[in-house]
């Protein structure tokens, strides 16, 4: 498995023996990631990612999808990209898989 995640976080999964890579992004307060046209992925991470031509993107969010990852899946190129309770009208993710929250409490 390869992930992409922040510094803060990526320091909960480096230990996994299961992981393979981690790249990272740069850090960004929660207000600015959601609120931002930007993402906080570094070319050089975005340019290597793509290069790796993955076949599948998985996205863990449940809740707000901000602007910029849209625009991130399209900079990846994966083949596929698969999230949890997205809007039949984002067309960014080839398949939803319906996920009760409620449940997990």
């Amino acid at each position: 498995m390869i992930f992409l995640l922040t510094t803060s976080n990526s320091q909960v999964m480096r230990y996994n023996p299961r992981i393979r890579h981690i790249y990272e992004a740069d850090p960004v307060t929660s207000a600015d990631f959601l609120r931002k046209f930007n993402h906080n992925v570094p070319r050089d991470v975005i340019n290597e990612l793509a290069n790796n031509k993955y076949d599948i993107i998985i996205d863990p969010s449940l809740f707000d999808i901000p602007v910029h990852r849209l625009r991130l899946f399209r900079q990846i190129k994966a083949k596929s990209v698969l999230g949890f309770n997205k809007w039949p009208s984002i067309k960014h993710y080839s398949h939803s898989f319906d996920f009760d929250c409620q449940r997990c409490t």
